[in-house]
């Protein structure tokens, strides 16, 4: 079921988180909650807007872990930029994950892909966050609509 309307536009307790299966491999979520603020990641772990909680350098799978971003504020999802990028390692297949929006008590997975065989240490990321396209094969912009299944 979807989000209903009401709280995609104002969402509370939105907390974005990622795990992947490539044990070896740093991979990085980024989130920029409105054109304009500061993008929340590893670099920027607090802003008024939210918080980084936790930079997994391996997978966090083994302890049923995911690298968390939350949200002290009540957000509008719909202009909510999310990027995945490969940042270290190497994976010949390229890395899957999950992507997990929890919004109050409503948590939406859904699985990602990023095609790239070895990190690139987040070059590109930040025009990638500002254009909302991903460019390139080392990172994924993720729909926040797409996985709270409203689009």
């Amino acid at each position: 079921m979807a989000l209903p309307q009401r709280q995609i536009v104002r969402a509370e307790n939105v907390k974005i988180g990622i795990s992947w299966q490539c044990a070896l491999c740093d991979l990085d979520i980024y989130a920029r909650p409105l054109p304009g603020a500061e993008v929340i990641y590893f670099g920027r772990m607090v802003t008024t807007h939210g918080r980084y909680w936790k930079d997994y350098r391996n997978s966090p799978q083994p302890t049923n872990g995911y690298e968390t971003i939350s949200f002290d504020v009540p957000l509008d999802l719909r202009p909510v930029v999310i990027a995945i990028n490969f940042y270290e390692g190497e994976a010949p297949q390229g890395v899957s994950g999950e992507i997990r929006i929890a919004v109050d008590e409503n948590t939406y997975a859904a699985p990602f892909h990023i095609s790239a065989t070895r990190g690139n240490r987040g070059q590109g990321v930040a025009k990638i966050i500002e254009t909302g396209k991903a460019s390139g094969n080392h990172s994924v912009i993720v729909d926040p609509l797409h996985i709270i299944r409203a689009r």
